[in-house]
């Protein structure tokens, strides 16, 4: 049995800690707000701040069963912490059945992961996707090859130019017309005219480069993200996309997570669709990731989006992670263009 003061000594610690882990936290995420440029380590610990959240849940159960009014308080400190940095609650739309009144497009977008997997198990799940437009990433000649002939059926309009950039697009619908637009980090923007029911999309296909990583070099551990060329990528394609005054589409493998400043910027003229209209936290990479026989649980961070202007909405968002096959999972999502009247009744 534990003595009285011995008792006093382990509430008050459990105290101390659980004020001390929030206001940890807390501090961290004001840090992620003004300092992440600046600071290649709160970008890091940052990035993955959902874990220190998850490391806090055995002193989170300390304070529950303390049930004192500064456990309470505490624990709801640490909740709130929690839906700020991770908003995870799932929104009115995707739980509402979608009411729609004018075009809808259903998008993919998927890395491929280069050469982990045979093209064929990669058409077959893109074909079971049923999306409209399909944007790939990681694209080599051979998967190219093969996704241009597999599905040359079901989607007739296509854009596979490895020797041009390894990101292309498949689509059911017209293609109008596409280029490739230049970006400072060196892989190219693929920049597509789609037409559905009369209506033109802007399709921006994305795949961005790594943020640089530093390392502890005695310790073969990461320390740091330099997340520089990523702002810069996302500054040259929020000045690009700023010039369409038709619905635009913006999907790929942005290489930032949902804490990064880069998301920050382009969030503040388009809509992150799974923040829309999908459930949970998104996560989409790494997939499939093994330490010799053992699978790693993941994915653990999310990195590939659709992002859409306010012409449009989305409808429904999920995450398909395949077994066996790359090491990104696939995010399908439903837009549907916003009629004069549904803006009304928004307005």
């Amino acid at each position: 049995m534990i003595k009285p003061a011995n008792r006093n000594r382990l509430r008050a610690a459990i105290h101390a800690a659980g004020l001390l882990y929030a206001f940890g936290l807390a501090a961290l995420l004001i840090a992620n707000h003004f300092l992440r440029q600046a600071s290649p380590f709160v970008a890091l610990a940052s990035t993955f701040n959902l874990y220190l959240f998850m490391a806090a849940l055995p002193l989170a159960a300390g304070l529950l069963l303390l049930r004192t009014r500064t456990a309470l308080a505490t624990l709801a400190l640490l909740a709130a912490l929690f839906l700020a940095a991770n908003p995870v609650l799932p929104p009115v739309a995707a739980l509402l059945p979608a009411k729609t009144s004018g075009a809808t497009v259903t998008t993919m977008t998927f890395n491929l992961g280069w050469t982990l997997t045979p093209p064929q198990p990669l058409a077959q799940t893109i074909a079971a996707s049923q999306a409209d437009i399909v944007a790939v990433q990681e694209m080599t000649a051979d998967s190219a090859a093969v996704l241009g002939s597999e599905l040359a059926a079901l989607y007739p309009y296509q854009i596979l130019e490895p020797s041009v950039g390894t990101t292309g697009l498949l689509s059911k619908l017209p293609i109008l017309s596409y280029q490739w637009l230049s970006s400072p980090g060196g892989r190219p923007f693929l920049h597509a005219v789609v037409d559905r029911q009369g209506v033109e999309f802007h399709v921006f296909a994305i795949h961005l480069l790594t943020p640089g990583i530093l390392w502890w070099p005695s310790l073969h551990l990461p320390r740091g993200l330099v997340e520089t060329s990523l702002e810069r990528e996302v500054a040259t394609l929020r000045q690009q996309v700023a010039a369409v005054t038709e619905p635009v589409i913006v999907l790929g493998d942005f290489n930032m997570s949902d804490q990064s400043r880069a998301y920050l910027a382009l969030t503040t003229s388009l809509q992150d669709s799974f923040r829309e209209a999908g459930i949970g936290m998104g996560r989409t990479f790494p997939n499939n990731l093994r330490l010799g026989r053992v699978r790693i649980p993941g994915p653990l961070v999310r990195i590939d989006y659709v992002f859409h202007s306010p012409h449009l909405r989305a409808t429904s968002a999920t995450v398909n992670c395949i077994d066996g096959q790359s090491d990104h999972c696939a995010l399908v999502v439903v837009l549907s263009v916003i009629t004069e009247q549904q803006e009304s009744v928004r307005e």
